[in-house]
C-alpha cells in the first residue's frame, strides 16, 4: 500500500510539474501587444516673433481614436517629444501653453496671477484649432509660429 501511495504522489508531482512547465513555456517568446506606432516630433514655438521661454505642448488624439495623449516641455522656444517613442501616428489637436517665467521655479510667495501670467492666448491651448497629422514613425519637424 505504501508503494501505491508513493507512486500516486510521484505521478501527481510529475503531472503538476509538466503542467507548470507547459504554462510557463507557453508564454515564452510572446510579448504584450504592441502599442501604436509613434514618431519623435521636434520643433520650435514662437509667439509674436519671439521664442516661448517656458511652456508645454500637448498632442491630443482625435476623439474615438483610442490613442494616448503625448507632449513635452518647451524651453527657450524648443520642444522634443520622445517619451514612449514620441507622438502616436494619427491626427492630433495641438495645445500650447506658455509663460514668461517658469512656474516650477517660482517660490510660493511668487505664485500669483501676475507672476505666472499666461503668455499664449486660449485660442492656442484650451480652444486650440492647431492640428498635426503624424503620417508614419519617421521623425517629424514641426514649428509653430503663433501670432
Amino acid at each position: 500500500m505504501n508503494l501505491c501511495i508513493g507512486h500516486r504522489l510521484f505521478l501527481s508531482a510529475f503531472v503538476m510539474g509538466v503542467l507548470s512547465l507547459t504554462m510557463v513555456t507557453s508564454g515564452c517568446g510572446e510579448s504584450l501587444p504592441p502599442g501604436p506606432a509613434r514618431a519623435q516630433v521636434t520643433g520650435t514655438v514662437t509667439f509674436a516673433g519671439k521664442p516661448v521661454p517656458y511652456g508645454t505642448i500637448t498632442f491630443v488624439p482625435e476623439p474615438g481614436s483610442g490613442l494616448p495623449v503625448s507632449g513635452a516641455d518647451i524651453r527657450n522656444g524648443k520642444y522634443e517629444v520622445t517619451n514612449h517613442g514620441g507622438v502616436p501616428v494619427g491626427k492630433h489637436r495641438v495645445e500650447i501653453h506658455g509663460w514668461d517665467s517658469s512656474p516650477a521655479n517660482l517660490g510660493p510667495a511668487d505664485v500669483s496671477d501676475a507672476a505666472v501670467k499666461p503668455l499664449i492666448p486660449e485660442k492656442f491651448n484650451t480652444q486650440s484649432e492647431l492640428k498635426l497629422t503624424v503620417e508614419s514613425a519617421a521623425p517629424v519637424q514641426k514649428d509653430f509660429d503663433l501670432k
